[in-house]
């Protein structure tokens, strides 16, 4: 079973089906290695004004979705892996343009992959096209968006905050905005969702989200950051569990079953380094020194 996705033009000097899906394809054909936290590329149609690509169905369903339905599934994978894809799209100059849960969808391992790319654009032609409608969800749509501002991969780590926000409390951030009201308290003001009183949401998590929904994109962590310090965050939180089951239950040659991964995480962890070396060359600075406080150790 798939699922067939139109591609809708932004503007009249845009032509989808002849561009659109050539990127589209070729983003997918040139990765050096199989990437899982973006939809699969099956096809595309290019033969006519309705251009369209086929996707695998996902019985799952959205991200949202399947918070709701497994209350005690594991939301900071779900946002690692969400992190994993925009690395992905970020790093081959792609903005995804419309990140939100239920452009989120779980597959059948579980894993979170990235979907809906209809507003998702190559960087080099959102520079060449500077003014663009205001197409997307007002709810999750940066300050500069809003006020009519290109698309630029800060843009994606604003709508990832409200993605945090919206997984955690299975609510519509800014959701008591009006449409009118959203470019003067958020474009152009400093409104942002209050933190809620649940403690699912730690310490460590609200500062990555705060950050990421500055209002100065230039002061927004890239994805490459966030991805780290939120590694760096479940990882804590998997030691801690491990400290707290050895005290309650002593030191036992067998591992919890919430740490069996751990290993795996690490060594992931480090090729997702080198990969990115290789991608964007060696960074000096070390991103758990910009944002990362853990109340877990």
């Amino acid at each position: 079973m798939v699922i067939l996705y139109l591609i809708r033009s932004l503007d009249v000097g845009f032509s989808p089906a002849s561009k659109y899906p050539a990127w589209v394809y070729q983003s997918c054909r040139q990765s050096p290695t199989y990437e899982p936290f973006r939809t699969a590329f099956l096809g595309a149609n290019t033969l006519d004004d309705d251009p369209f690509i086929i996707t695998p169905y996902l019985r799952n369903g959205n991200s949202r979705k399947f918070v709701q339905t497994h209350p005690n599934c594991d939301r900071l994978k779900i946002l690692i892996d969400i992190t994993h894809g925009l690395l992905y799209l970020h790093s081959r100059k792609i903005v995804h343009g419309d990140l939100k849960a239920v452009n989120v969808l779980i597959d059948d391992a579980q894993t979170a992959v990235l979907c809906d790319f209809g507003l998702s654009q190559i960087q080099e032609d959102l520079m060449k096209r500077p003014s663009l409608p205001k197409i997307g969800s007002p709810n999750w749509m940066s300050p500069e968006r809003l006020s009519g501002e290109p698309l630029r991969p800060a843009a994606d780590i604003y709508s990832f905050s409200m993605t945090i926000y919206e997984l955690y409390t299975l609510q519509v951030p800014l959701a008591h905005l009006s449409d009118e009201n959203f470019l003067p308290l958020v474009g152009y003001g400093d409104l942002r969702p209050q933190r809620p009183g649940s403690d699912l949401i730690t310490d460590a998590i609200w500062n990555v989200m705060t950050q990421c929904w500055m209002r100065d994109p230039a002061n927004r962590p890239t994805i490459y950051r966030v991805s780290t310090i939120l590694e760096h965050i479940r990882l804590s939180q998997q030691k801690y569990r491990s400290r707290l089951h050895k005290r309650i239950c002593g030191d036992k040659k067998e591992t919890p079953t919430p740490l069996r991964s751990y290993d795996s995480d690490i060594v992931q962890q480090k090729r997702r380094s080198r990969l990115h070396k290789r991608i964007c060359g060696d960074q000096k600075d070390n991103p758990l020194r910009i944002m990362y406080s853990s109340d877990t150790d």
